[in-house]
Parts: C-alpha cells; sequence; structure tokens
C-alpha cells in the first residue's frame, strides 16, 4: 500500500511521474542487392520503455488527513487506489521494398 504523504513537504506529490511516457523505436534498412532500389526495413517500437507504473493522483473529497476530533488519522487518506497509462507495449514491423 502506498500513501501520499502530505503537508509538511517530505515525500510530497502532485501527479503521474515524469518518466511515464519514455518510447523508443528502432529502423534498420539492409539492401538486398537484387535490383537498385530493393531493401528490407525492420522496425521495433516500445511504448512506456521503463515499464514504470503510474499512479493516479489520490482522489478525496476533503483534504483532511486528521480527524477533527480524535486527532487519529483517516486510514483512506492519500490513498493510491489506480493506475493511469499502459503497461510497456512492443511492436515488430518487417517491410520488404523492391
Amino acid at each position: 500500500m502506498l500513501v501520499f504523504e502530505r503537508g509538511w513537504g517530505v515525500g510530497q506529490r502532485d501527479g503521474p511521474e515524469r518518466w511515464s511516457g519514455v518510447d523508443f523505436s528502432l529502423l534498420k534498412t539492409t539492401h538486398l542487392g537484387i535490383n537498385e532500389g530493393s531493401r528490407v526495413e525492420f522496425h521495433a517500437d516500445v511504448f512506456n520503455l521503463f515499464n514504470r507504473a503510474n499512479f493516479a493522483p489520490p482522489v478525496s473529497t476533503s483534504a483532511q488527513v486528521f480527524n477533527g476530533t480524535s486527532g487519529a488519522r483517516i486510514g483512506t487518506a492519500g490513498l493510491l487506489t489506480k493506475t493511469v497509462g499502459q503497461a510497456r507495449q512492443m511492436q515488430f514491423g518487417l517491410k520488404i521494398v523492391f
């Protein structure tokens, strides 16, 4: 269970991490030598390269962390309950040009 700590600046966060959308693409072209323009192109694409879990900001109906009467901490304050975005995805392609 992850909990957002707020109010004193230690461990304070305001949303998904900045490395959440790192994508990577690779292209390799090989000339076949059959005729002048013949070639094979290989494509590899990776989305969310580092496969980071990107948590949605905590949803709260109020900004209250402690109970006003007893001073006890409210158990659901700052809980991360869902993620945003996709897990790592890869796609490959091969194109023959002749």
